[in-house]
Protein backbone atom coordinates (compact mmCIF):
# COMPACT_ATOMS: atom_id res chain seq x y z
CA UNK A 1 0.00 0.00 0.00
CA UNK A 2 1.32 3.39 -1.36
CA UNK A 3 1.95 6.24 2.01
CA UNK A 4 -0.33 9.24 1.26
CA UNK A 5 1.00 12.19 -0.50
CA UNK A 6 1.01 15.38 1.72
CA UNK A 7 1.07 18.25 -0.73
CA UNK A 8 3.36 20.99 0.85
CA UNK A 9 2.73 23.56 -1.93
CA UNK A 10 1.27 26.46 -0.36
CA UNK A 11 -0.88 28.52 -2.77
CA UNK A 12 -0.16 32.44 -3.51
CA UNK A 13 -3.15 32.99 -1.74
CA UNK A 14 -2.04 31.79 1.43
CA UNK A 15 1.26 33.14 1.00
CA UNK A 16 -0.54 36.29 1.13
CA UNK A 17 -2.94 36.30 3.79
CA UNK A 18 0.86 35.21 6.18
CA UNK A 19 2.48 38.31 4.83
CA UNK A 20 -0.59 40.23 5.67
CA UNK A 21 -0.48 38.75 9.30
CA UNK A 22 3.29 39.90 9.94
CA UNK A 23 4.10 43.23 11.10
CA UNK A 24 7.48 45.32 11.01
CA UNK A 25 9.13 45.36 14.69
CA UNK A 26 11.23 48.05 16.25
CA UNK A 27 14.84 49.15 14.98
CA UNK A 28 16.82 50.39 18.44
CA UNK A 29 20.28 52.55 17.76
CA UNK A 30 23.16 52.28 20.32
CA UNK A 31 26.22 54.49 19.79
CA UNK A 32 29.55 53.64 21.67
CA UNK A 33 32.76 56.06 21.43
CA UNK A 34 36.39 54.24 21.52
CA UNK A 35 37.90 56.89 23.38
CA UNK A 36 36.83 59.58 25.03
CA UNK A 37 37.93 63.05 24.40
CA UNK A 38 41.19 63.72 26.15
CA UNK A 39 41.37 67.27 27.97
CA UNK A 40 42.43 68.84 25.01
CA UNK A 41 42.20 67.01 21.33
CA UNK A 42 44.34 67.68 18.37
CA UNK A 43 41.76 69.32 15.53
CA UNK A 44 43.07 66.60 13.01
CA UNK A 45 41.90 63.95 15.84
CA UNK A 46 38.89 61.99 14.62
CA UNK A 47 36.04 61.11 17.07
CA UNK A 48 36.04 57.46 16.10
CA UNK A 49 33.38 55.07 17.96
CA UNK A 50 30.61 52.74 16.12
CA UNK A 51 26.94 52.77 16.03
CA UNK A 52 25.10 49.64 17.03
CA UNK A 53 21.58 48.70 15.19
CA UNK A 54 19.56 46.22 16.29
CA UNK A 55 16.30 45.05 14.66
CA UNK A 56 13.69 43.88 17.42
CA UNK A 57 10.71 41.69 17.29
CA UNK A 58 6.98 43.27 17.09
CA UNK A 59 5.44 43.64 20.27
CA UNK A 60 1.60 43.39 20.86
CA UNK A 61 -0.58 45.26 23.13
CA UNK A 62 0.75 43.69 26.51
CA UNK A 63 4.22 44.32 25.33
CA UNK A 64 5.63 41.32 25.13
CA UNK A 65 7.66 40.22 22.00
CA UNK A 66 6.19 38.21 19.01
CA UNK A 67 8.75 37.20 16.73
CA UNK A 68 6.78 34.67 14.47
CA UNK A 69 4.45 37.59 13.81
CA UNK A 70 7.53 40.08 12.89
CA UNK A 71 8.73 40.65 9.20
CA UNK A 72 12.28 40.89 7.88
CA UNK A 73 12.94 44.57 7.67
CA UNK A 74 14.34 45.91 3.94
CA UNK A 75 14.25 49.47 2.86
CA UNK A 76 16.45 52.85 2.59
CA UNK A 77 18.00 53.87 5.70
CA UNK A 78 19.68 57.16 6.58
CA UNK A 79 22.34 57.31 9.38
CA UNK A 80 23.37 60.92 10.74
CA UNK A 81 25.60 61.68 13.44
CA UNK A 82 24.63 64.80 15.75
CA UNK A 83 26.88 66.93 18.16
CA UNK A 84 24.95 69.19 20.42
CA UNK A 85 25.75 71.63 22.79
CA UNK A 86 22.97 73.15 25.31
CA UNK A 87 22.47 74.82 28.67
CA UNK A 88 19.68 72.40 30.77
CA UNK A 89 18.23 75.21 33.26
CA UNK A 90 15.74 74.41 35.85
CA UNK A 91 14.16 76.64 38.29
CA UNK A 92 11.96 76.34 41.56
CA UNK A 93 9.97 78.92 42.91
CA UNK A 94 9.20 79.08 46.36
CA UNK A 95 6.39 77.26 45.85
CA UNK A 96 8.10 73.97 45.23
CA UNK A 97 6.85 74.39 41.45
CA UNK A 98 10.50 73.32 39.08
CA UNK A 99 10.14 75.05 35.37
CA UNK A 100 12.97 73.26 32.37
CA UNK A 101 14.10 75.62 29.92
CA UNK A 102 16.57 74.34 27.35
CA UNK A 103 19.08 76.80 25.10
CA UNK A 104 20.40 75.77 22.16
CA UNK A 105 23.90 77.11 22.01
CA UNK A 106 25.12 74.57 18.45
CA UNK A 107 24.39 71.84 16.56
CA UNK A 108 26.31 69.54 14.29
CA UNK A 109 24.78 66.78 11.79
CA UNK A 110 26.83 64.42 9.60
CA UNK A 111 25.64 61.88 7.30
CA UNK A 112 27.25 58.55 8.10
CA UNK A 113 25.69 56.15 5.81
CA UNK A 114 22.93 56.40 3.33
CA UNK A 115 21.79 53.12 1.30
CA UNK A 116 19.04 49.85 1.49
CA UNK A 117 19.32 48.41 5.20
CA UNK A 118 17.89 44.34 5.35
CA UNK A 119 17.77 43.05 9.25
CA UNK A 120 16.23 39.84 10.51
CA UNK A 121 15.01 39.74 13.69
CA UNK A 122 17.39 39.67 16.77
CA UNK A 123 19.73 40.87 14.23
CA UNK A 124 23.02 43.59 14.97
CA UNK A 125 24.26 45.87 12.52
CA UNK A 126 27.52 47.72 12.83
CA UNK A 127 28.54 51.03 11.17
CA UNK A 128 32.10 52.54 12.15
CA UNK A 129 32.46 56.04 12.38
CA UNK A 130 35.30 57.95 12.34
CA UNK A 131 34.58 62.40 12.16
CA UNK A 132 36.85 65.04 12.37
CA UNK A 133 34.41 67.68 11.27
CA UNK A 134 32.57 67.64 14.66
CA UNK A 135 34.17 70.52 16.56
CA UNK A 136 32.13 72.57 19.43
CA UNK A 137 32.96 76.70 17.88
CA UNK A 138 35.01 79.33 19.50
CA UNK A 139 33.19 80.73 21.93
CA UNK A 140 31.49 77.26 23.18
CA UNK A 141 31.90 77.35 26.80
CA UNK A 142 33.16 74.49 28.96
CA UNK A 143 30.76 71.64 30.21
CA UNK A 144 30.04 72.37 33.93
CA UNK A 145 27.26 72.03 36.19
CA UNK A 146 26.10 73.93 39.48
CA UNK A 147 23.66 74.36 41.84
CA UNK A 148 23.24 77.98 43.44
CA UNK A 149 20.07 79.74 45.38
CA UNK A 150 19.27 83.47 43.81
CA UNK A 151 16.43 84.77 45.82
CA UNK A 152 13.80 83.56 45.27
CA UNK A 153 14.59 80.76 43.18
CA UNK A 154 16.70 77.50 43.57
CA UNK A 155 18.79 76.99 40.11
CA UNK A 156 20.27 74.11 39.14
CA UNK A 157 22.05 74.79 35.89
CA UNK A 158 24.43 72.55 33.28
CA UNK A 159 26.44 73.28 30.46
CA UNK A 160 26.40 70.40 28.24
CA UNK A 161 28.17 68.97 24.91
CA UNK A 162 26.03 65.37 23.23
CA UNK A 163 26.90 62.96 20.84
CA UNK A 164 23.98 61.06 19.41
CA UNK A 165 23.14 59.04 16.79
CA UNK A 166 19.62 59.62 14.08
CA UNK A 167 17.54 56.65 12.22
CA UNK A 168 14.94 57.48 9.69
CA UNK A 169 13.98 55.21 7.51
CA UNK A 170 11.31 57.02 5.27
CA UNK A 171 8.39 55.12 3.56
CA UNK A 172 8.43 52.83 6.40
CA UNK A 173 6.01 52.47 9.04
CA UNK A 174 8.44 51.51 11.40
CA UNK A 175 9.29 52.59 15.33
CA UNK A 176 13.30 53.85 15.28
CA UNK A 177 14.41 54.82 18.05
CA UNK A 178 17.74 57.29 18.35
CA UNK A 179 20.73 56.38 20.68
CA UNK A 180 20.81 57.56 23.81
CA UNK A 181 23.16 60.56 24.04
CA UNK A 182 26.61 60.29 25.24
CA UNK A 183 27.48 63.52 27.14
CA UNK A 184 31.16 64.53 26.40
CA UNK A 185 33.64 66.41 28.80
CA UNK A 186 34.50 69.39 26.97
CA UNK A 187 37.00 72.10 27.79
CA UNK A 188 38.55 75.01 24.94
CA UNK A 189 42.04 74.76 24.25
CA UNK A 190 44.30 77.91 25.68
CA UNK A 191 45.09 80.21 23.13
CA UNK A 192 48.85 80.47 23.32
CA UNK A 193 50.29 83.98 22.84
CA UNK A 194 46.68 85.75 22.51
CA UNK A 195 47.12 87.59 26.36
CA UNK A 196 49.99 89.95 27.98
CA UNK A 197 52.41 88.22 29.90
CA UNK A 198 52.78 91.52 32.35
CA UNK A 199 50.94 93.89 33.74
CA UNK A 200 51.22 96.69 35.63
CA UNK A 201 47.62 97.83 36.36
CA UNK A 202 47.52 98.38 40.32
CA UNK A 203 44.01 98.97 42.43
CA UNK A 204 44.43 101.80 45.32
CA UNK A 205 42.25 102.42 48.31
CA UNK A 206 42.96 105.36 50.66
CA UNK A 207 43.81 104.92 54.59
CA UNK A 208 43.74 107.44 57.38
CA UNK A 209 44.93 107.07 60.71
CA UNK A 210 44.55 109.68 63.42
CA UNK A 211 45.62 109.19 66.86
CA UNK A 212 47.37 110.15 70.54
CA UNK A 213 50.52 107.80 69.35
CA UNK A 214 50.99 109.73 66.58
CA UNK A 215 52.69 112.92 68.77
CA UNK A 216 55.83 112.57 70.22
CA UNK A 217 56.64 111.32 73.44
CA UNK A 218 56.86 114.85 74.88
CA UNK A 219 53.88 116.27 73.08
CA UNK A 220 51.31 113.74 73.85
CA UNK A 221 48.96 115.07 76.84
CA UNK A 222 49.93 112.84 80.26
CA UNK A 223 47.63 112.27 82.97
CA UNK A 224 43.97 114.20 83.26
CA UNK A 225 44.53 117.63 83.82
CA UNK A 226 46.45 117.72 80.49
CA UNK A 227 43.89 115.36 78.82
CA UNK A 228 41.28 117.98 79.38
CA UNK A 229 43.40 120.90 78.59
CA UNK A 230 43.94 119.05 75.36
CA UNK A 231 40.54 118.52 73.97
CA UNK A 232 39.34 121.62 75.83
CA UNK A 233 41.63 123.65 73.13
CA UNK A 234 40.38 121.20 70.30
CA UNK A 235 43.62 120.82 69.43
CA UNK A 236 43.32 117.81 66.70
CA UNK A 237 45.42 114.84 66.46
CA UNK A 238 47.85 114.05 63.67
CA UNK A 239 46.76 111.84 60.55
CA UNK A 240 48.94 109.66 59.34
CA UNK A 241 47.66 109.30 55.20
CA UNK A 242 48.77 107.01 52.93
CA UNK A 243 47.42 105.08 49.69
CA UNK A 244 47.55 101.01 49.40
CA UNK A 245 48.39 100.04 45.40
CA UNK A 246 48.23 96.25 44.82
CA UNK A 247 48.84 94.86 41.79
CA UNK A 248 49.11 91.02 40.67
CA UNK A 249 51.42 91.28 37.29
CA UNK A 250 49.26 89.32 34.95
CA UNK A 251 45.85 89.47 34.15
CA UNK A 252 45.98 86.07 32.88
CA UNK A 253 47.04 83.29 34.50
CA UNK A 254 46.93 79.44 33.69
CA UNK A 255 45.79 76.71 36.38
CA UNK A 256 48.78 75.75 38.41
CA UNK A 257 50.41 79.06 38.48
CA UNK A 258 51.00 81.03 41.40
CA UNK A 259 49.83 84.38 41.66
CA UNK A 260 52.06 87.12 42.71
CA UNK A 261 51.09 90.63 44.54
CA UNK A 262 52.99 93.85 44.23
CA UNK A 263 51.76 95.69 47.34
CA UNK A 264 53.08 99.32 47.31
CA UNK A 265 52.28 101.45 50.53
CA UNK A 266 53.04 105.20 49.47
CA UNK A 267 52.20 108.01 52.31
CA UNK A 268 50.12 110.99 50.92
CA UNK A 269 52.76 113.52 52.39
CA UNK A 270 56.55 113.03 53.55
CA UNK A 271 56.50 114.65 57.34
CA UNK A 272 57.97 114.22 60.89
CA UNK A 273 54.66 111.80 61.55
CA UNK A 274 55.37 109.76 58.79
CA UNK A 275 58.89 109.28 59.17
CA UNK A 276 58.76 108.57 63.03
CA UNK A 277 55.94 106.00 62.39
CA UNK A 278 56.44 102.41 61.07
CA UNK A 279 53.13 101.03 59.35
CA UNK A 280 52.66 97.02 59.88
CA UNK A 281 50.76 94.67 57.86
CA UNK A 282 49.36 92.24 60.34
CA UNK A 283 47.35 90.36 57.35
CA UNK A 284 46.94 89.31 54.17
CA UNK A 285 44.53 86.72 52.87
CA UNK A 286 43.44 86.57 49.18
CA UNK A 287 40.24 84.10 47.84
CA UNK A 288 39.05 83.46 44.40
CA UNK A 289 35.99 84.37 43.47
CA UNK A 290 33.89 82.88 40.44
CA UNK A 291 30.78 84.65 39.33
CA UNK A 292 28.75 82.77 36.97
CA UNK A 293 25.61 85.09 35.12
CA UNK A 294 23.38 82.70 33.41
CA UNK A 295 20.34 84.28 30.51
CA UNK A 296 17.08 83.60 32.05
CA UNK A 297 14.70 85.14 29.76
CA UNK A 298 13.46 82.01 28.36
CA UNK A 299 12.39 80.96 31.84
CA UNK A 300 8.82 81.71 31.78
CA UNK A 301 7.96 81.74 35.56
CA UNK A 302 11.18 84.07 36.39
CA UNK A 303 10.64 88.01 36.25
CA UNK A 304 14.76 88.32 35.95
CA UNK A 305 16.38 88.57 32.81
CA UNK A 306 19.56 86.42 34.57
CA UNK A 307 20.47 84.53 37.22
CA UNK A 308 24.21 85.40 38.93
CA UNK A 309 25.82 83.29 41.19
CA UNK A 310 29.19 84.24 43.08
CA UNK A 311 31.15 82.00 45.29
CA UNK A 312 34.71 81.42 46.74
CA UNK A 313 36.28 78.42 45.42
CA UNK A 314 39.88 79.18 46.85
CA UNK A 315 41.40 80.04 49.47
CA UNK A 316 45.15 80.69 48.68
CA UNK A 317 47.88 79.95 50.97
CA UNK A 318 50.22 82.71 51.52
CA UNK A 319 54.14 81.61 51.44
CA UNK A 320 55.53 85.42 52.91
CA UNK A 321 55.67 85.71 56.55
CA UNK A 322 53.61 88.24 58.71
CA UNK A 323 53.96 90.00 60.06
CA UNK A 324 56.05 92.26 57.59
CA UNK A 325 56.81 96.19 59.06
CA UNK A 326 57.95 98.58 56.92
CA UNK A 327 60.78 100.55 58.13
CA UNK A 328 60.32 104.69 57.99
CA UNK A 329 64.18 105.03 56.72
CA UNK A 330 62.90 103.73 53.21
CA UNK A 331 60.84 106.70 52.96
CA UNK A 332 64.11 109.07 52.32
CA UNK A 333 65.21 107.24 48.77
CA UNK A 334 61.74 106.21 47.54
CA UNK A 335 59.14 107.86 49.32
CA UNK A 336 56.95 104.95 49.55
CA UNK A 337 57.16 101.23 50.87
CA UNK A 338 57.62 97.88 47.88
CA UNK A 339 57.00 94.61 48.61
CA UNK A 340 56.19 91.21 46.68
CA UNK A 341 53.78 88.34 48.77
CA UNK A 342 53.97 84.86 47.25
CA UNK A 343 50.62 82.64 47.45
CA UNK A 344 49.86 78.93 46.43
CA UNK A 345 49.08 77.90 42.88
CA UNK A 346 45.73 78.40 41.05
CA UNK A 347 43.85 74.68 40.97
CA UNK A 348 43.60 72.90 37.93
CA UNK A 349 39.50 71.81 38.96
CA UNK A 350 38.94 75.63 38.47
CA UNK A 351 36.92 76.24 35.22
CA UNK A 352 39.05 78.72 33.16
CA UNK A 353 37.01 81.82 32.51
CA UNK A 354 34.67 82.44 29.09
CA UNK A 355 32.28 84.60 27.72
CA UNK A 356 28.93 84.05 26.07
CA UNK A 357 25.49 85.41 24.92
CA UNK A 358 23.98 83.11 27.39
CA UNK A 359 26.23 82.04 29.97
CA UNK A 360 29.66 83.69 31.23
CA UNK A 361 32.29 82.65 34.05
CA UNK A 362 34.99 85.38 35.23
CA UNK A 363 36.92 85.40 38.76
CA UNK A 364 38.36 87.93 40.67
CA UNK A 365 40.75 88.07 43.87
CA UNK A 366 38.97 89.17 47.17
CA UNK A 367 42.09 90.78 49.02
CA UNK A 368 41.98 91.77 52.48
CA UNK A 369 44.35 93.21 54.23
CA UNK A 370 45.04 94.62 57.66
CA UNK A 371 47.68 97.27 58.96
CA UNK A 372 48.23 98.51 62.05
CA UNK A 373 49.33 102.03 62.88
CA UNK A 374 50.12 103.94 65.96
CA UNK A 375 48.34 101.14 68.16
CA UNK A 376 45.24 101.23 65.36
CA UNK A 377 44.14 99.00 63.01
CA UNK A 378 42.51 99.75 59.39
CA UNK A 379 41.31 97.47 56.85
CA UNK A 380 41.49 97.20 53.08
CA UNK A 381 39.96 95.25 50.60
CA UNK A 382 39.94 94.93 47.34
CA UNK A 383 38.59 92.90 43.88
CA UNK A 384 41.00 92.56 41.37
CA UNK A 385 39.77 90.61 38.10
CA UNK A 386 41.46 88.36 37.00
CA UNK A 387 41.40 86.13 33.39
CA UNK A 388 42.19 81.93 34.24
CA UNK A 389 43.11 80.23 31.47
CA UNK A 390 43.58 76.57 30.65
CA UNK A 391 46.98 74.85 31.56
CA UNK A 392 49.34 75.19 28.77
CA UNK A 393 50.73 72.07 26.75
CA UNK A 394 54.09 70.58 28.23
CA UNK A 395 57.37 72.60 27.40
CA UNK A 396 55.26 76.22 27.21
CA UNK A 397 55.71 76.50 31.29
CA UNK A 398 59.71 76.27 30.85
CA UNK A 399 59.49 79.58 28.15
CA UNK A 400 57.04 81.29 30.80
CA UNK A 401 59.08 81.17 33.90
CA UNK A 402 61.77 82.59 31.43
CA UNK A 403 59.92 85.59 30.08
CA UNK A 404 58.84 86.21 33.91
CA UNK A 405 62.63 85.81 35.09
CA UNK A 406 63.49 88.78 32.36
CA UNK A 407 60.26 91.15 33.37
CA UNK A 408 61.74 90.99 36.84
CA UNK A 409 64.85 92.08 36.09
CA UNK A 410 63.17 95.37 34.65
CA UNK A 411 61.01 95.98 37.53
CA UNK A 412 61.83 94.48 40.46
CA UNK A 413 60.65 95.24 44.13
CA UNK A 414 63.50 95.82 46.96
CA UNK A 415 63.36 92.84 48.85
CA UNK A 416 61.74 93.12 52.27
CA UNK A 417 64.57 93.93 55.39
CA UNK A 418 63.05 93.55 59.21
CA UNK A 419 63.47 97.40 60.67
CA UNK A 420 66.50 97.61 63.57
CA UNK A 421 65.92 99.99 65.91
CA UNK A 422 68.43 102.42 67.41
CA UNK A 423 70.41 100.92 69.49
CA UNK A 424 69.27 97.22 69.26
CA UNK A 425 72.27 96.93 66.42
CA UNK A 426 75.00 97.61 69.22
CA UNK A 427 73.62 94.68 71.56
CA UNK A 428 76.01 91.92 71.47
CA UNK A 429 74.72 88.31 69.56
CA UNK A 430 73.08 85.74 71.61
CA UNK A 431 75.16 82.67 72.33
CA UNK A 432 74.04 79.65 74.06
CA UNK A 433 75.24 78.58 77.87
CA UNK A 434 76.79 75.85 78.68
CA UNK A 435 74.47 72.93 79.96
CA UNK A 436 74.28 72.55 83.97
CA UNK A 437 73.76 70.06 86.00
CA UNK A 438 70.39 69.17 87.85
CA UNK A 439 71.34 70.13 91.42
CA UNK A 440 73.02 73.56 90.64
CA UNK A 441 69.94 74.35 88.02
CA UNK A 442 67.23 73.76 90.69
CA UNK A 443 69.30 76.07 93.50
CA UNK A 444 69.64 78.61 91.61
CA UNK A 445 66.19 78.57 90.17
CA UNK A 446 64.43 78.52 93.48
CA UNK A 447 66.84 81.58 94.99
CA UNK A 448 68.79 83.45 93.13
CA UNK A 449 66.31 85.33 90.82
CA UNK A 450 63.69 85.74 93.15
CA UNK A 451 65.98 87.26 95.82
CA UNK A 452 66.88 89.51 93.34
CA UNK A 453 63.90 90.78 92.48
CA UNK A 454 62.73 90.99 95.98
CA UNK A 455 65.73 93.31 96.88
CA UNK A 456 64.82 95.25 93.49
CA UNK A 457 61.10 95.74 94.41
CA UNK A 458 62.16 96.81 97.97
CA UNK A 459 64.41 99.40 97.12
CA UNK A 460 61.67 101.31 94.13
CA UNK A 461 59.12 100.88 96.73
CA UNK A 462 61.40 103.18 99.38
CA UNK A 463 62.20 105.70 96.79
CA UNK A 464 58.03 106.07 96.03
CA UNK A 465 57.09 105.90 99.71
CA UNK A 466 59.91 106.97 101.63
CA UNK A 467 57.56 107.19 104.71
CA UNK A 468 56.38 103.94 104.87
CA UNK A 469 58.19 101.04 107.21
CA UNK A 470 57.86 97.52 106.56
CA UNK A 471 56.55 95.51 109.63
Amino acid sequence: MLPPVHNDITSPHEINQNMTKLKLGSLQAEICIDQEKPLYRDPDDPYAGKILLRYGAHKNVLRREQPESTAELFGPLELDIVMRGYIDLRVCTHQGIWSNSCMDLFSYRHSLYTGPFRAKVGQVHCFPFSVNKLEPPANFPPTFQCVFHNDPYDIKMAVKCELTAEVRLPGLRIRAADAEAKEIEYVPEPLLGSFPKVESSFYKQRVVIQSRKLLRWHERPHGLVRWYRHHLKSIPYPKLEFHVLCSTRRTHMHTGRNPEFDLIIKPTAIDSVTLNTPITLEYFSVKLNAITKVDARNVRTCGSKFFQHSLAVQNFRLFSYLPLEFSPQDLSTTHQYITRILTSSIKGENLPSFEHDKVSRRYEYKVHMTFKVAGQYAEVRLRIPITIVAPPPIGLNEMEDKQCAQSELEFAPPTYQKYVRLGEAELPEYTASEPRSEMSGRSEWSGGPHLADMHALGARSSQLFPNHRAH
